[in-house]
Order: structure tokens, then C-alpha cells, then sequence
């Protein structure tokens, strides 16, 4: 059974329908309630509060904030449905330049790879072309499963590399 799911391949980004109405609900209601939050402490603070509209890419309004949230839970419970526990491996492509590190020369200012949990973050590689991605697979399934065969005391080699 662990044999199954060994690949997921990530083709675009998962967001919902902006126009689904309990989902604008939402977003509205979290862009108002952070609205209200900053009027109120500007009013302590005796300054005159920033509209809604001028917040940059770098901030955020907290219903775009949810709305990117949800798209990155989709990510990481599709990566989940292939690495099950601990010992299981599989491999993820993310066909997106959108998923590239920022500064990757992907000409995206700001990847979602930050959203991304560490531990994929960490191994995270930008391919130059298709050659680049079926080679590191190659590369990827033959040394998990030398290291299953080492652990598993068939392989008669001493070094799993």
C-alpha cells in the first residue's frame, strides 16, 4: 500500500471562486472588521486612519490573507495525500512559476514557496527545462529505494549513496 501515491504533481494554484458568495462574505467581513480595528486605533492614536485600498502587495488585507490561506491548505492537504507517515517519501512537482522562491529568476516578485511548510521548502528545486525534472526523479526514486533496501538489510552494498 505505501507503493501507491509516489508522485504529486501540482499544476497551477487551487484557489477558490472569489465570486462564491459565503466566500466574499467572508473576506469582506475580515477586510471591515481589520477596517474598524484600525480606525478605532487610530482614533487613540489621534492620527487619521489609512483606507482599505492603500495597502501594498508586501501588506495585505487579512481577507486576501484568508483567501491565499485557503489556497495553501489545498496545497499542503494534496502534498499530504502522498506522504501518509513518517518513513513514506514521494516526489512533488509544482508546475507553477508562482511556487518558485522568490529571487528564483522566475520573474515572479513574490513566490508562494514562503507559504509552504520548511520541510518542503528546504528541498524545494528550480528546474531549467523538462530534462532537468525527469533526471532529478530518476535520480530521487533510485536513492529512496537504495535506502529502503539498506534498511531492510537486501542490498548488498555497504554505502546507501
Amino acid at each position: 500500500k505505501d507503493e501507491l501515491g509516489r508522485l504529486v504533481v501540482m499544476v497551477g494554484l487551487p484557489y477558490a471562486n472569489p465570486e462564491e458568495p459565503e466566500l466574499r462574505a467572508r473576506m469582506q467581513h475580515l477586510d471591515a472588521s481589520e477596517a474598524a480595528a484600525r480606525v478605532g486605533a487610530s482614533n487613540q492614536a489621534s492620527t487619521p486612519a489609512l483606507p482599505a485600498q492603500t495597502h501594498s502587495r508586501q501588506q495585505q488585507t487579512r481577507g486576501r490573507a484568508y483567501y491565499e490561506a485557503l489556497c495553501m491548505r489545498a496545497v499542503n492537504q494534496s502534498v499530504g495525500r502522498a506522504i501518509r507517515h513518517a518513513g513514506d517519501y514521494a516526489a512533488i512537482i509544482f508546475a507553477d512559476a508562482r511556487y518558485a522562491p522568490p529571487g528564483s529568476k522566475t520573474g515572479v516578485p513574490m513566490g508562494v514557496a514562503t507559504q509552504l511548510p520548511g520541510w518542503i521548502g528546504e528541498n524545494l528545486v528550480v528546474p531549467k527545462g523538462y530534462g532537468e525534472v525527469q533526471s532529478g526523479l530518476v535520480r530521487f526514486f533510485q536513492s529512496r529505494r537504495r535506502m529502503e533496501a539498506v534498511a531492510s538489510g537486501t542490498d548488498k552494498r555497504k554505502d546507501p549513496t
